[in-house]
């Protein structure tokens, strides 16, 4: 058993897993598994395992000139949000790149124990590269806090949605009124 200062990291590492869960039940499952009988320190282990886990085809890599990790990300739901943001504009009938403004406000409200912090587009996907400062970085922050900036792109998304389905459905109408 864990002390009660261990409480507020226990808890931070079963949201990252729960979270895990809803989204990959199976790579949830093998962590646990492997991380059963973990003291915190394994738990401090199993954080990158997960994050590795909720944000397909992320890694790492270190910058030498700021002598700081970077973690690159990119994420399913992030990729929605920038086609649907396009696709908004559009409809809007003109182009426009504030929603590449929105991502990186986002981005930047949410990202927990960054300095730096760059997104590059390549049409709809965005990829994100975080320097993570070496002072101020926390496994925990960082993780709950992406895991909050997906759940707000979630709501994003969504609201997105439900705008471009009144958008379709109001220019249905309009046709069917003039025809």
């Amino acid at each position: 058993m864990c002390d009660y200062e261990y409480e507020e990291s226990v808890l931070l590492v079963l949201r990252l897993l729960k979270f895990l869960h809803q989204q990959n039940s199976a790579h949830a499952k093998a962590i646990c598994d492997l991380y059963a009988n973990a003291d915190i320190d394994g738990l401090y282990e199993a954080i990158d395992e997960v994050m590795l886990s909720i944000f397909p085809g992320a890694f790492y890599e270190f910058d030498d000139e700021w002598e700081s990790s970077i973690a690159v990300l990119s994420h399913p739901d992030i990729t929605r949000f920038c086609h649907l943001s396009r696709k908004w504009t559009q409809r809007q009938g003109y182009y426009s790149s504030a929603w590449q403004g929105k991502l990186q406000d986002i981005a930047g409200y949410f990202a927990c124990g960054v300095f730096k912090m760059n997104i590059s587009f390549t049409g709809d996907q965005a990829v994100l590269r975080l320097w993570l400062s070496s002072d101020y970085y926390d496994p925990l922050s960082f993780g709950n806090s992406m895991v909050d900036m997906l759940l707000y792109i979630r709501q994003e998304n969504q609201r997105l949605e439900e705008h471009l389905g009144d958008a379709l459905y109001a220019r249905q109408q309009n046709r069917e009124e003039a025809a």
